[in-house]
């Protein structure tokens, strides 16, 4: 990886919602890949739609903390039909297709990064094969009691800038 490339989490992701330091944590697999998490939380709005991350082949996982009653996401610079998000919704975003979102109230999400080779090599330690492509419809929210846990389980930590 090029070391002047933006990343899609920690204080680039954040930078990208307009947002000073937030907190995340950051490890490598096995392999050397990453998987982030980065805490996304603002009491105001968006001052206007974020800033594109470029291209990674890699998606980010978002766990909504609060509601998201109105805002709006594009995707390679498409409007798509969105839902309000619920508290604790969780929602995909596929970094090849640059989305971007534009929020209108406050916020605070849980941004979980996981590059296609990541998911691959998981994959691949459980005999299964991973074809780059989540089985998901974008913009829409889904309750997903795993990633809810998951981020119940880690926001402590984060809060207090703990390692994790």
């Amino acid at each position: 990886m090029r070391e002047d490339r933006r990343r899609a989490y920690g204080d680039d992701l954040a930078g990208r919602f307009w947002l000073k330091r937030q907190q995340s944590h950051v490890t490598r697999t096995f392999r050397r890949g990453i998987l982030a998490v980065t805490q996304l939380k603002s009491d105001l709005p968006t001052p206007a739609p974020t800033q594109s991350i470029g291209h990674d082949d890699a998606y980010l996982v978002g766990l909504q903390l609060r509601d998201v009653p109105d805002h709006e996401l594009w995707q390679d610079a498409r409007p798509l039909r969105v839902e309000a998000f619920a508290a604790m919704d969780t929602s995909f975003y596929d970094l090849r297709r640059d989305p971007i979102a534009f929020v209108r109230g406050s916020y605070h999400s849980l941004q979980f990064y996981l590059p296609c080779s990541v998911l691959t090599e998981i994959a691949q330690q459980n005999d299964y094969k991973f074809h780059g492509e989540l089985g998901c419809r974008y913009g829409v929210s889904m309750n997903d009691h795993v990633i809810g846990r998951l981020g119940a389980a880690l926001l402590p930590a984060l809060e207090r800038s703990q390692a994790i």
